[in-house]
């Protein structure tokens, strides 16, 4: 088996020649600090239930700690409620934030402790705050970063309200999704510093905005290229989905009609993004035994959409009292007659009453408030 180190270096270099680490900062902080510290135990999603992987389960557990990938640390009433967020994307994050160091830096989930730990070996224990809502986790992570010789400023509290003993700050980052971006943050962070953030939307999109804060208290910035997507602040909780789908006679008369929105449209990566940020939808999708696959788009107030191909095209019925897929079609038309442009090329500005605008190209080219 190969020890820790050997792995952890391997990482580094599939995370170098990946393009996901650059800067020499990020790249000595993933090489020195041990995630396998920070994460003693995962679980592992088997055919039939989730399993614990520890330290003694040997090469396993060791060689799961070093893929690039998320690890789910504790889940409650079958939700998630804990991670270890990908490496890859980690490093991508930090490489965002453009520290050239003695930037202050507050951190919005704590979680492990993992990148707190990768934030203090880059940018040294007194420059990093970090809150989580959840004490265990804190005392956890706490422990855990000062074997390691860090002591960073730690803080149990919901991180929607910042953290004013931290300020003024130079990047705030959230390891956690976000409904919106909170209105405490903007006035935290000083004017030219950066807020990173995954936007929650029910329908996904992993929707990572990096805004810079202007001096009149507002805050723009783009959509980063690459999916970036988290567990959410646990301020929010899903429910059970399909227990919004109409049955068969709540659906009544509704008709079906063509739509230019195919499943594999929805799913294309910038559009995918693009119809999240368009609505507060939730996703499922059925297998009917001998039957189309069906994708159904539902909300708490009792709307829905219903998605098959028939005779080899897309149609789509709906009804309650919002036309999910009136919004979804309004959305890739607009993604459409701008030529479908990636990721980059959408941003958000944030007022400072906490007004959210898309936008695209020019923040003065704005298309929609979002709900």
């Amino acid at each position: 088996m190969a020890d820790a180190r050997q792995l952890r270096l391997a990482m580094v270099s599939r995370l170098i020649l990946d393009g996901w680490l650059n800067d020499r900062r990020w790249i000595d902080a993933f090489s020195d600090v041990p995630r396998e510290v920070f994460v003693p135990q995962f679980l592992m999603a088997s055919a039939v239930e989730l399993r614990r992987v520890t330290s003694g389960d040997g090469a396993e557990w060791l060689e799961g700690i070093y893929c690039d990938e998320p690890l789910m640390i504790s889940v409650s009433q079958g939700n998630p409620t804990s991670s270890s967020s990908q490496p890859s994307l980690m490093a991508a994050m930090l490489e965002s934030l453009a520290c050239a160091g003695g930037e202050r830096v507050l951190e919005i989930g704590t979680g492990t402790g993992y990148n707190a730990g990768l934030l203090c070996h880059g940018l040294g224990a007194g420059e990093v705050s970090s809150i989580d809502i959840d004490a265990d986790l804190v005392s956890a992570a706490g422990e855990r970063l000062a074997a390691q010789g860090y002591r960073p400023r730690l803080a149990c509290g919901d991180g929607a309200r910042g953290l004013p003993e931290a300020a003024p700050l130079d990047r705030i980052m959230a390891t956690c999704a976000m409904p919106a971006v909170p209105v405490p943050w903007l006035r935290q962070v000083r004017p030219g510093g950066l807020i990173l953030v995954n936007l929650y939307r029910e329908l996904g999109g992993g929707a990572l905005a990096l805004l810079t804060v202007s001096g009149d208290g507002r805050a723009t910035g783009r959509f980063e290229p690459y999916h970036g997507g988290f567990m959410p602040t646990r301020t929010i909780t899903p429910g059970p989905v399909a227990d919004l789908i109409p049955d068969r006679e709540g659906i009544g008369d509704a008709g079906t009609r063509p739509t230019p929105v195919s499943v594999a449209v929805l799913r294309e990566d910038s559009f995918s993004m693009i119809a999240a940020l368009r609505t507060q939808a939730q996703q499922v999708v059925l297998l009917p035994e001998g039957e189309p696959e069906e994708l159904w788009l539902v909300k708490k107030d009792g709307s829905w959409a219903r998605q098959i191909e028939e005779d080899g095209r897309a149609v789509v019925a709906q009804g309650g009292p919002v036309k999910i897929w009136d919004e979804i079609e309004s959305a890739f038309s607009t993604w459409d007659a701008l030529g479908r442009p990636g990721r980059h090329a959408f941003g958000l500005t944030v007022t400072q009453d906490g007004r959210h605008m898309i936008w695209h190209g020019d923040p003065r080219c704005e298309l929609w408030a979002l709900q």
